[in-house]
């Protein structure tokens, strides 16, 4: 089973929206989307809730630990091995994310990601996502529940089992080389993990495979270096745009349409912000 699969069958099967899922983002953000063609999904490690990899590593720390003091066996010889396995595990494999909501228009997405003028965009959910399928994206809802990060994380170590009870007596090599690989994809489960005060964003996300150093773009953010990664997508899965609070509106249509014109973008619908947020 490839990474993408195996992060996706830990997820709970919750069916994506059929219409729309929406990306909020920057005049800046716009741009760049629109001219390249192309998101921008940003490595892990940068993202506004710096704590997602921690949460998923302390879970997955608690799980193993339970294991650990159950009876002795194959599966407490893989959770020592897992448990061994951390202390030695590499930094964060360069996982980037591209974040969707399914909330249309909303307050608390403004006030973070359009303080200065802002805009939403409407994919067409199953249109836009499946490209990054074919490219080895995992797609799924976020999780911001306790008990439903912690059942993912028991789903995971369940497969590891499995895996070792193919082999007759697994040895302490092929031990090792399952908790590597527990641990790799703990690092690929753990973007989903949010906390529970971002519940109403009820977002959606695609999280990429492992990616070399050289595959990563950089831009600058808040005055730091941010690594991304640049995704293509089908132009025609870009179907709304919502224009967020900002003043002169009429101004920001106006270059709006030219931008989309100019992108070889059609049938696009614009719309305004019904929200009232005072710029």
């Amino acid at each position: 089973m490839d990474m993408r699969s195996l992060v996706e069958s830990c997820l709970p099967q919750k069916p994506a929206p059929k219409d729309m899922l929406f990306h909020y983002t920057s005049a800046a953000g716009l741009v760049g989307i629109l001219q390249s063609h192309t998101v921008w999904a940003t490595h892990v490690y940068f993202l506004n809730d710096w704590n997602e990899c921690d949460r998923a590593i302390g879970h997955a720390t608690h799980l193993i630990q339970k294991r650990l003091a159950g009876p002795s066996g194959p599966v407490a010889a893989l959770a020592d091995a897992i448990d061994n396995e951390l202390q030695n595990f590499p930094t964060q494999p360069h996982v980037c994310i591209f974040s969707l909501s399914a909330a249309r228009d909303l307050l608390s997405q403004w006030r973070a990601y359009g303080a200065s003028g802002g805009y939403c965009l409407g994919f067409w959910t199953s249109t836009f996502v499946r490209p990054f399928a074919r490219a080895g994206y995992a797609f799924g809802h976020c999780l911001y529940k306790d008990r439903q990060q912690l059942s993912a994380v028991s789903r995971l170590f369940s497969h590891f089992v499995q895996q070792a009870d193919t082999e007759p007596r697994p040895d302490r090599r092929t031990l090792r080389n399952l908790a590597k690989q527990f641990w790799l994809a703990v690092m690929h489960l753990a973007p989903f993990f949010k906390d529970r005060s971002f519940l109403e964003e009820n977002e959606w996300r695609l999280v990429s495979p492992a990616m070399a150093p050289a595959d990563l773009k950089f831009r600058v953010g808040s005055g730091k270096v941010i690594p991304y990664a640049e995704a293509p997508f089908k132009i025609s899965s870009l179907r709304e745009i919502i224009i967020g609070p900002m003043h002169e509106t009429y101004l920001a249509e106006d270059a709006l349409k030219i931008l989309l014109a100019n992108a070889g973008v059609r049938r696009c619908k614009i719309d305004h912000t019904k929200t009232t947020l005072r710029q």
